[in-house]
């Protein structure tokens, strides 16, 4: 499968779909599953889940070190670059592309990185 802006743009919705809700996402199943919002020792559940895709390992945590904080931002990042991914109402082609190639620039670091780490520095020091 080539990756194609139709296909990013499925994959940042279902990241965005996750929400604000723990989840675990079983690669052995393919399948998604709601987690609860509270361990049994009062714990508040990890964000999410991804099972280790050796059955005999799928206890295991692929996204142990990922915080709340940090799935909070990805989602976030998410929403927004779907959404700059949206053709836009009565656009051209051309047009669409060259938003859609800009969005993806922005997301994986490219052209606009600089301003969207720079946007993080302004969040990181406002908290």
């Amino acid at each position: 499968a080539q990756l194609s802006v139709g296909l990013l743009h499925r994959f940042l919705g279902f990241v965005e779909r996750l929400g604000e809700h723990p989840h675990k996402v079983s690669t052995w199943h393919g399948r998604l599953f709601p987690m609860r919002a509270w361990t049994c020792s009062g714990q508040r559940a990890h964000p999410l889940f991804v099972e280790h895709p050796d059955s005999r390992r799928s206890s295991v945590n692929l996204a142990m070190s990922l915080t709340w904080s940090g799935w909070l931002k990805a989602v976030r990042r998410c929403e927004e670059a779907r959404r700059e991914l949206t053709p836009k109402a009565g656009s051209s082609p051309a047009a669409q592309e060259a938003a859609a190639l800009a969005a993806a620039a922005r997301l994986f670091g490219g052209r606009g990185a600089k301003r969207r780490r720079g946007e993080e520095a302004e969040e990181e020091g406002g908290e």
